[in-house]
């Protein structure tokens, strides 16, 4: 938080950023700018009116690809020491049958993603968006 104590923080209403982080909010430390969604604060960043913006950074760079154009959206940056780590989290209903079968295998699965490498490779094609849903434009019949 000491690295973000003279920088304008854009930060969406509600959201939770990690203990340190609020703490440091709370207390003065750091400044920020809380606006009413994620899509507010990428386009209050664009135009410089905070420096930077924390978000997940495979959530935000989707967003960042589905509100601006490609020439906009390359603009965009991370840094690459996180502000909160939050693991991910496979939810499955005790409730349903072979669900501890299916946990099984996933973890197993994962297990073998990360050892052969492939994982880092997944991670990081998916930050760019190479499994991200193609753009729609729009097409008329004259």
């Amino acid at each position: 938080m000491e690295d973000l104590k003279d920088v304008k923080i854009g930060g969406t209403a509600e959201y939770f950023y990690g203990e340190d982080f609020e703490a440091a909010e709370e207390a003065g430390l750091i400044r920020t700018v809380r606006a009413r969604s994620d899509e507010v604060n990428l386009k209050i960043l664009l135009k410089e009116r905070v420096q930077v913006f924390p978000g997940e950074i495979m959530v935000t760079y989707a967003q960042i690809r589905d509100t601006f154009p490609e020439e906009e959206a390359n603009l965009f940056t991370h840094h690459e020491k996180p502000i909160h780590v939050q693991p991910m989290h496979l939810l499955l209903s005790k409730k349903i049958p072979g669900n501890e079968q299916m946990r099984d295998l996933f973890n197993e699965g994962l297990k073998r993603l990360k050892e052969s490498g492939k994982y880092d490779q997944i991670m990081a094609d998916a930050l760019v968006g190479k499994y991200a849903k193609p753009k729609v434009t729009a097409v008329m019949n004259r």
